[in-house]
């Protein structure tokens, strides 16, 4: 998996006393963006959204609509930002989980049948007749 960062990257300098530095990543099968970010102390994920629309891999996103959390959990747009957060931008699903859990179990199920169809199996207890 290849990874992006943003240029002038706070990693390692020393973050002004009202200043927070956050994690922003937005992750597609192949990709992974990921992005340092100084805000103010009182900043809120809808400010951090905004700071990322100017980033190299988030400017293309729909961030009015995206889904966001931080460490897995979804929050909302107000919620205030604290030192060291991860803000996860996530994408939507491309089917609902149990719509493809039921298509993998129906294609399973054809498979099994047609494997069937060509190796019949003796049936149980019977035994071949000998002459």
């Amino acid at each position: 998996m290849r990874f992006a960062h943003a240029r002038g990257s706070s990693i390692g300098k020393v973050t002004a006393p009202d200043m927070i530095r956050v994690e922003a990543v937005y992750a597609l099968p192949e990709y992974q963006y990921q992005v340092q970010l100084e805000l103010e102390d009182d900043a809120c994920v809808a400010d951090a959204l905004a700071a990322l629309a100017a980033c190299e891999g988030f400017a293309d996103l729909d961030l009015t609509s995206a889904a966001v959390g931080i460490y897995g959990r979804e929050v909302s747009r107000e919620r205030r930002l604290e030192a060291g957060d991860r803000l996860e931008i996530y994408r939507p699903l491309e089917m609902d989980p149990m719509t493809a859990r039921r298509q993998r179990a129906q294609r399973q199920a054809r498979r099994q049948a047609r494997s069937n169809l060509r190796s019949p199996q003796p049936a149980v207890g019977l035994e071949p007749r000998r002459r």
